[in-house]
């Protein structure tokens, strides 16, 4: 269930701030308070209209820096703080200008790095106060410049403070989303090589369960007459292999459909709904299914074969698989010697049948269909090697791969098979 939408903070649109900046500094300089310094008029009495309109001239200058802040911050805040010494030296209200330094103070801080405003801010609060000091008149300094000094310094760091917790705010969302898009990526690439894999298992279940299938159904067309108690077994044999093709096939798809429909909700994982897989302990039933289609299998195993990793043991099942079934659809002879040897790290498979004239497919061992391009990448994902050869009028289809983990070490480890 997703959370519910949430609303966003009220933001103060940038030229409403700029606005409110603004009137502050009018009001602040054509009210100012009592007493001497910043506040109190030209010693000299009137200075007549030029000189007495200088010190609007000077805040209007410093209103309009106000939009200037964000893009060029320490421009205007060099600028601001020119105008507020010109504002003293017209012993004129300058606190209105000395706001606009705040804000301008406040940009540096969340516009650059805190280098830049550790030093543009210290130079900037030390110039106000020494500026302070040096146009005190009577002995008397004014506090109004001192507010000014410390409203800089503490703008900067609102605005450095600000400045950090965006970087902060933006770091976690590319580090979230960054996450949400490998984790998808992740799920996506599972699924589509468990729909690979599907694929893979549908075509070799087909082709062997169709070959047992055909050749049956040749046997029964031709015994029908001469010979029907063998016509007889060869359709129920038919029967039998349609029956198991059906099954395997109802199954792998009932596991594709519910990956299609719902590829990785809820952060599942692939792997735990995953197909039911064959292995080393089913091959006496893969000799057997053979066997009652007609072909004499001469099997020889060396090494203990329960000590192989699960999936080393599934490549291997379906390495046989695929050749006995081409051994049967394309060897001649109607026989084939398999040979399967444990040692080591290593499990080796060599599948050898003779070939006719009538045999392209296995003539030409580059000719290998979608069957021996599936034994390939099966052997190729667990990191083994596969060969394939057509010499003297024998097939031979040899492999070896990597034993794994074995099953009772992964058990104990704590990590699945």
């Amino acid at each position: 269930m997703s959370a519910p939408p949430t609303r966003s903070p009220l933001r103060i649109p940038s030229w409403a701030g700029d606005l409110l900046g603004a009137l502050v500094a009018v009001v602040t300089t054509l009210v100012p308070g009592p007493g001497m310094g910043l506040g109190a008029p030209h010693p000299g009495g009137p200075r007549g209209p030029l000189l007495d309109g200088l010190p609007l001239i000077v805040l209007l200058g410093a209103i309009l820096l106000i939009p200037l802040r964000r893009r060029f911050s320490i421009l205007t805040l060099s600028a601001a703080l020119g105008l507020f010494c010109a504002m003293i030296a017209l012993h004129a209200p300058a606190t209105g200008v000395g706001i606009v330094a705040v804000l301008a103070a406040y940009s540096v801080g969340s516009g650059t790095d805190r280098r830049t405003t550790l030093a543009v801010g210290g130079a900037a609060t030390t110039l106000v106060v020494v500026l302070s000091v040096t146009v005190a008149e009577f002995g008397v300094i004014d506090p109004s410049i001192f507010q000014i000094a410390a409203g800089i310094a503490v703008a900067a760091a609102l605005g450095d403070s600000s400045r950090s917790h965006r970087e902060f705010v933006a770091a976690a969302t590319e580090r979230a989303e960054r996450a949400e898009q490998t984790r998808e990526a992740e799920v996506h690439r599972r699924v589509a090589e468990e729909r690979l894999r599907i694929a893979q298992d549908l075509h070799d279940t087909v082709a062997h369960q169709i070959s047992v299938i055909s050749l049956n159904a040749g046997v029964a067309s031709s015994s029908l007459g001469s010979a029907p108690e063998k016509a007889r077994a060869s359709l129920g044999t038919i029967r039998t292999s349609a029956r198991l093709v059906l099954t395997e096939i109802g199954t792998l798809l009932q596991y594709l459909r519910a990956d299609s429909a719902n590829p990785g909700a809820g952060g599942a994982d692939p792997d735990a709904n995953a197909a039911p897989q064959r292995g080393i302990k089913d091959l006496d039933e893969l000799y057997t299914s053979f066997a009652a289609a007609g072909l004499r299998v001469s099997a020889t195993t060396t090494g203990d074969l329960d000590r192989i990793a699960p999936t080393t043991g599934t490549v291997a099942y379906r390495i046989v698989q695929e050749g006995l079934t081409n051994a049967l659809k394309h060897g001649a002879g109607g026989e084939a010697d398999l040979s399967i040897t444990a040692a080591g790290t290593t499990l080796s498979i060599s599948i050898t049948n003779p070939v006719s004239d009538r045999s392209p497919n296995q003539r030409d061992p580059h000719r290998g269909g979608l069957g021996l391009t599936g034994i390939r990448e099966r052997v190729a994902a667990v990191g083994g090697s596969v060969e394939i050869t057509s010499l003297r009028d024998r097939f031979t289809l040899a492999a070896t791969l990597p034993r794994g983990a074995e099953p009772h070490d992964s058990h104990e480890s704590g990590e699945p098979a």
